[in-house]
């Protein structure tokens, strides 16, 4: 399901003057791109007083915020779409087709948990400028199922190194398998970078 685009304006215009206070304090507090402010949560007007401030962690979809305006202090839960910076589709991409992804603003929903960047796998058809997510996209392994390392196993100073054969892909810290493919036999190790794999002794 595509994720929608950020909105051209900022608040709903039935609430605005009130909405627009709020959006100033997220965007303020925030480390937001855009946001847009749904529902207020009160029908206070702002023309009812002359100070407004607002309270409380406001950098998520439905925060629990106080307000105080003038004499008076009410507890809110306004409702929130928040935008912020992250990996988006540089063009529409096909089902496992490799790219390398751009920052763009996505949901604040689609930020949760997601490291994705540089280049990725495609897990189906997303759209240009849609969220890259780990539901969409995946990590493409710094060492692939077949490639050529560098086996290295050192004993005080002295390194042994033997070629070998990922059987297993892995990302850099990761504990991978390789075949040594002079003696064939099959171990675990540590992979330090795309090319090399250090066997403890």
């Amino acid at each position: 399901m595509d994720l929608p685009p950020p909105p051209a304006a900022e608040t709903v215009a039935v609430e605005a003057p009130l909405a627009d206070s709020l959006a100033h304090y997220v965007r303020e507090t925030c480390d937001v791109g855009k946001v847009q402010v749904l529902h207020v949560g009160t029908d206070l007007t702002i023309e009812d007083a002359d100070t407004i401030v607002w309270m409380g962690d406001a950098c998520r979809p439905q925060p629990t915020l106080t307000l105080r305006a003038g004499s008076e202090r009410r507890t809110i839960r306004p409702a929130l779409a928040l935008w912020v910076e992250g990996p988006v589709a540089p063009k529409d991409i096909s089902e496992n087709e490799s790219f390398v992804v751009e920052t763009g603003l996505i949901p604040w929903v689609a930020s949760r948990a997601n490291t994705l960047e540089g280049t990725v796998m495609s897990r189906k058809p997303i759209r240009a400028g849609q969220p890259v997510t780990p539901a969409n996209a995946k990590r493409i392994p710094d060492a692939a199922q077949g490639d050529a390392v560098a086996v290295v196993i050192a004993v005080g100073t002295i390194s042994i190194r033997a070629e070998g054969e990922i059987l297993t892909p892995g990302f850099i810290g990761d504990r991978v398998a390789v075949r040594n493919r002079s003696t064939h036999a099959i171990q675990r190790g540590l992979l330090v970078n795309a090319t090399t794999v250090s066997l403890s002794p």
